[in-house]
């Protein structure tokens, strides 16, 4: 399965432009994940690099957030 990084501008509460990272894959997508867009994208080149199926992908995605890095 193949992941994609994409980039949504989202407003803070101060009225602050930031950009937010999601993944999409066929069949779905993970919207602002992060701002840190080489996180998002270490996290999708693990998920394409295990083949994580797709009713894993939330979950890993949650757990390396929660985490605060990556697997090593």
């Amino acid at each position: 399965m193949n992941f994609w990084v994409f980039c949504e501008m989202k407003r803070d509460e101060q009225g602050q432009d930031y950009p937010a990272y999601g993944i999409a894959w066929e069949g779905g997508q993970q919207p602002d994940i992060s701002d840190d867009e080489a996180f998002v994208e270490d996290l999708a080149n693990l998920l394409y690099v295990e083949q994580v199926d797709a009713c894993h992908i939330h979950n890993v995605i949650e757990d390396c957030l929660a985490a605060g890095a990556l697997p090593v």
